[in-house]
């Protein structure tokens, strides 16, 4: 079995070097490109591979359990502040498997992760206005909207608002169930 964060469907791994081709492709991609790290600045493999650890604390493929090797997406810890014991999340999907509950799965395994492996007290979440919605359908109605910066991002050939969402440990906690429900076997989460 490969080492993990192994959920009902997926596997959370450390990345390979041959993950990053898949994720420079996920990256690039329309849909995905302009909401993520390069907000829709194309980069080369080279450039890209270069800058992937940039800001990060931790960050994990996403992969199908079944087939283990080929990265649907990435799970990221990112401006990561120790001492006042908050992070930034960021969660990217393959456009291919938009609208099924790969994000979800990836997203729980990958909060209850950061809480039990860090103290954190606190894990943002940053939307382009009209999208948060789909953090909150990720984990429950436990999110905190605590930041809204006017006019911040272009995207789509506009202006939009960037949300700023937080989930608090204690709100977490009260999820168990939810977590416990996307984990293959209840209780594991060792990476």
């Amino acid at each position: 079995m490969m080492t993990g964060i192994h959920g009902r469907r997926l596997l959370l791994r450390p990345i390979e070097p041959s993950d990053v081709p898949d994720l420079h492709r996920i990256a690039m991609h329309p849909a995905v490109g302009p909401r993520w790290r390069n907000r829709g600045h194309l980069v080369t493999l080279h450039d890209f591979a270069s800058t992937l650890e940039d800001g990060v604390l931790t960050q994990l493929v996403i992969a199908e359990a079944g087939n283990p090797t080929r990265a649907l997406g990435l799970a990221a810890a990112l401006s990561a502040d120790l001492v006042s014991r908050h992070c930034s999340v960021g969660i990217v999907i393959d456009p291919e498997r938009h609208g099924s509950l790969v994000g979800v799965e990836a997203s729980v395994l990958f909060v209850d992760y950061l809480f039990s492996r860090f103290d954190f007290r606190k894990l943002y979440f940053e939307s382009i206005a009209g999208s948060e919605e789909q953090y909150v359908s990720l984990i429950g109605p436990v999110l905190a909207e605590e930041g809204r910066l006017r006019d911040h991002l272009y995207c789509d050939g506009a202006l939009h608002d960037q949300v700023i969402l937080a989930l608090e440990r204690h709100e977490w906690a009260n999820r168990s169930a939810l977590v416990q429900a996307f984990l293959r076997t209840p209780g594991e989460v060792a990476l």
